[in-house]
């Protein structure tokens, strides 16, 4: 995959990862900027062999392509860099942190729909559309980013905090291990996804993880006995063990990260002093919180 940056030079990541780390540090850059109305030159980028969107079952829907969808998935990281300006109170801190979110989500969808420069909205749209129809249209690609966005914060799609703290000797599902380990799997629960009656783009998580699971294991089925004899024999032969201490330092450091943002949320406290590692690598019971000036 070849990435465009904003000096409008090209890099190629295909022998290692610097190249998209430079591609979304670049990405932040630009949204940590100052809006202040001058414009750049737009980069040259690559025009993509395959259409933005592309037809699901329901009469006049239209998705996001699964290449496409992966293009952002790989790409979000640069949104976690993004930070406030420096010095302000916490209000406008979080008002400043939004807009500039906001700049960012608007950037990466105008970036997808650059690799497409001969693509009108109204092809996937019904005869004389309304102005609000192509306006939601429009706004399609910025949606889809922000549900990615949603999904990667949210808890239930995070390691599970529980179950590596509290977790037992126990074998590993065949299907599961072979969805964890097959580099190809991602791509073909996503093309079943879209061609499934029962799910949408917007499914709640609770709604949309028993329709995985079926597709999963409908797609397992698929391979050849010998296929899913091996994956078998391989999960029978995988067991989870107790979790290492490292693990549960690193699991507790999740679980009060997760707990802080609502407290932050719920209280206006703008720093947290949950717990620090003593000398003998134990964890220290006590833990303060105080009230601070936000920085970037």
């Amino acid at each position: 995959m070849s990435y465009s940056l904003a000096d409008g030079s090209d890099i190629d990541d295909s022998d290692s990862e610097s190249g998209k780390e430079k591609y979304l540090s670049n990405q932040a850059e630009e949204a940590n900027k100052e809006d202040d109305g001058s414009s750049s030159v737009e980069p040259k980028v690559e025009v993509w062999d395959f259409e933005p969107f592309q037809k699901i079952k329901r009469d006049g829907q239209w998705s996001l392509n699964p290449k496409g969808i992966r293009w952002l998935v790989e790409n979000l990281d640069g949104y976690f860099l993004i930070t406030g300006t420096e010095g302000l109170p916490a209000d406008k801190y979080e008002k400043c942190l939004k807009k500039k979110q906001r700049k960012w989500r608007r950037k990466l969808s105008d970036d997808y729909m650059a690799h497409f420069p001969n693509f009108k909205y109204v092809d996937i749209l019904p005869p004389n559309p309304s102005k609000e129809e192509v306006r939601r249209a429009e706004k399609r690609v910025e949606v889809k980013i922000q549900n990615l966005l949603q999904e990667r914060q949210n808890p239930d799609n995070a390691p599970d905090i529980l179950k590596t703290l509290f977790r037992t000797l126990r074998r590993a599902n065949a299907k599961d291990l072979w969805a964890r380990e097959s580099p190809d799997y991602p791509k073909l629960e996503v093309e079943v996804l879209e061609a499934d009656e029962e799910w949408t783009p917007n499914l709640p998580r609770q709604q949309e993880f028993p329709i995985q699971m079926r597709i999963r294991a409908a797609i397992f089925k698929k391979l050849t006995a010998k296929e899913q004899q091996e994956w078998q024999e391989k999960a029978n032969s995988t067991k989870q063990g107790s979790s290492t201490a490292e693990q549960v330092y690193t699991m507790i450091l999740k679980l009060f990260a997760t707990l802080g943002d609502v407290i932050v949320e719920k209280t206006g406290w703008t720093s947290l002093h949950f717990a620090e590692l003593c000398s003998v690598d134990l964890l220290a019971t006590s833990w303060s919180c105080y009230k601070a000036q936000l920085f970037g």
